[in-house]
């Protein structure tokens, strides 16, 4: 019925034309002209050899391409994150021994520097409680 005629593919005038109706089959071909550019002779370093250092030359190339990409990318992310963080009135700190990372408001995280500077060696409480 009609439902059937809606959803059927409709034949492709391409497939209806004759290869002979396509107008590159018109075209005559173009004889080859010769630029007077050839390919250099062989030479001795030509070799087997000779590409396999070319092709490991260019993997190692494109490995420190990618890493250098990957290295870019998270330094982006990272800075990119410590700004939400700051314009949202967060902060972060990284520390090392042991590994960790600390998110918190930047209320607290100035509180904290302030009394980590207050009580450090030769910090405010020591010239506080020197006889």
């Amino acid at each position: 019925g009609g439902f059937a005629r809606c959803i059927a593919p409709r034949p492709s005038l391409q497939a209806a034309a004759s290869p002979r109706a396509s107008p590159r089959a018109a075209l005559p071909e173009a004889p080859e002209e010769d630029d007077g550019v050839s390919a250099p002779p062989p030479s001795e370093g030509d070799d087997l050899g000779d590409f396999g250092l070319r092709r490991g030359l260019g993997v190692a190339v494109d490995a420190v391409i990618v890493a250098w990409s990957v290295v870019i990318n998270v330094f982006g992310v990272a800075f990119g994150l410590g700004l939400l963080l700051n314009i949202s009135g967060y902060g972060y700190r990284v520390r090392f021994d042991p590994p960790s990372l600390e998110i918190s408001s930047l209320a607290r995280m100035r509180q904290s520097n302030l009394e980590a500077r207050y009580f450090a060696p030769g910090g405010a409480f020591e010239e506080l409680t020197e006889p």
